[in-house]
């Protein structure tokens, strides 16, 4: 609460001003200030304008056919308009849960891709997969001498590290479960744990 309206207003007291329920003890200060400040005037108005765009919103709610939702919130028996901002995040609660488990929960079985490194004219080679899949990355190790793990860092194409992780050599390769990867050239690189890393192979891949 801004108690000082020689100062500028708090945006509290903005939004209980535009909705008549500011208290009179502090109206009086708060209209002097407004009057010579050009700034507190035009944040007014932003907020009146988002106090217009939600009542708009809430009169759709109310036309609208009762959802589940709403009629949960209306048997809490909020006063006045506090329902509105109630149903603002109750929305907000539900996208973000929505987005988290679309987001946790793979597309689809994991692809396997087998990450060979070799040269051509172009520069490092490398296998591609599809982005929006989890991944089940194979690299081959033949010729590397033996360590028992490897350090795993997988940077996108300006060197920024996306993951690292640690792997133990399985035959002549190591396996990597890698969660879905946006589309762009990626660069996975195997080290040698110690003091310092020694780097023993570099690998290209493409998601698509």
């Amino acid at each position: 609460m801004q108690d000082d309206f020689g100062a500028h207003a708090s945006e509290e007291v903005l939004e209980r001003y535009a909705l008549d329920i500011l208290p009179e003890a502090e109206l009086a200060s708060f209209e002097e200030h407004l009057l010579v400040c050009s700034l507190c005037q035009d944040r007014l108005a932003e907020t009146e304008t988002f106090i217009r765009a939600m009542r708009a919103a809430a009169r759709k709610v109310e036309a609208a056919p009762e959802s589940a939702g709403v009629g949960w919130l209306r048997q809490l028996n909020l006063p006045g308009r506090a329902w509105i901002p109630a149903v603002a995040a109750l929305a907000v609660v539900l996208g973000v849960a929505g987005w988290w488990n679309l987001w946790r929960q793979p597309s689809g079985p994991a692809v396997a891709v087998a990450l060979h490194s070799f040269r051509g004219a172009g520069g490092l080679v490398g296998a591609t997969a599809p982005s929006g899949r989890p991944l089940l990355v194979r690299m081959d190790l033949a010729g590397v001498p033996e360590s028992g793990t490897y350090e795993m860092e997988l940077v996108d194409s300006q060197g920024r590290g996306v993951r690292r992780s640690t792997l133990s050599r399985s035959g002549d390769g190591v396996e990597a479960a890698l969660s879905s990867l946006k589309r762009g050239q990626y660069w996975v690189r195997l080290y040698r744990p110690g003091s310092p890393r020694e780097l023993v192979r570099e690998f290209g891949l493409k998601v698509e």
